[in-house]
């Protein structure tokens, strides 16, 4: 009887994990384009930075455009459902512009 319960409680544990061996994105690749509001012009030489890893850095090209790589590596990893989901916060910055 004790080894079904614990069976029953494992079981009900591990409800809704998946064991995966798979790459895992340390950083996931991020594009865009940054615009004026205003006026819709492209803004050039933007800073587009993370805000939890300033490493992650670059500067928006002629067209406003920018992309960080992603990087990934293989992993070993129980997923239950939205467990890999992580919020990311990118801040845009611009001499010409007031922060928001």
């Amino acid at each position: 009887m004790k080894r079904m319960f614990g069976l029953g409680l494992a079981l009900m544990l591990l409800a809704g994990c998946v064991p995966m061996v798979t790459d895992m994105w340390l950083v996931q690749p991020v594009s865009g384009q940054v615009f004026d509001a205003e006026d819709g012009a492209p803004v050039v030489g933007a800073e587009v930075r993370n805000l939890d890893q300033p490493e992650l850095t670059t500067a928006t090209g002629t067209v406003g455009e920018f992309a960080i790589e992603g990087q990934s590596e293989r992993q070993f990893y129980m997923a239950m459902p939205a467990s890999y989901l992580n919020r990311e916060i990118w801040v845009v910055r611009h001499p010409d512009y007031a922060d928001a």
